[in-house]
């Protein structure tokens, strides 16, 4: 909208013009939605030049980015708040089975280590001839495709 005098103006309100006698409104539109305006008035008469009016609506522009970046802010803050009671939840849950069962033993045997044979080896024990491992003795030997 735009209005050069108020005083020339039959749709202005009447008193208008006693607070400032050129007016421009544009639109803030989001995905062809208008959101709201950005509005302008100066107390001389005359219309406002095309650079003034370019101006405006880059600032209208703005805003809706501004307001539509503060929207997608919220809605992350909370997602992420319901993401961070959730983990509280299964926080608490895993602790609460973890409290509630008895402590696991690990399984350790000591298995015979031939000179060499390393399948199976999870580390030898000082001064033996013996390795710790959770896997059962193999019985056959891997051999490697000669290079």
């Amino acid at each position: 909208m735009h209005i050069p005098d108020a005083n020339e103006d039959a749709d202005l309100a009447a008193g208008a013009a006693g607070i400032a006698r050129s007016f421009l409104s544009v639109p803030m539109m989001r995905e062809g939605v208008p959101i709201g305006a950005i509005g302008v008035a100066r107390v001389t008469p005359g219309p406002f030049a095309p650079e003034e009016i370019a101006l405006v609506k880059t600032f209208a522009d703005q805003a809706v980015i501004a307001i539509e970046n503060v929207r997608l802010f919220t809605e992350l803050q909370e997602k992420n708040q319901a993401l961070t009671a959730a983990h509280a939840r299964v926080t608490e849950a895993l602790d609460h089975v973890r409290d509630s069962c008895p402590p696991r033993q690990p399984s350790r045997r000591s298995t015979p280590v031939a000179p060499g044979d390393d399948q199976g080896v999870r580390g030898w024990e000082a001064g033996t001839s013996t390795a710790s491992t959770d896997l059962p003795p193999t019985r056959s030997r891997r051999t490697m495709p000669a290079s």
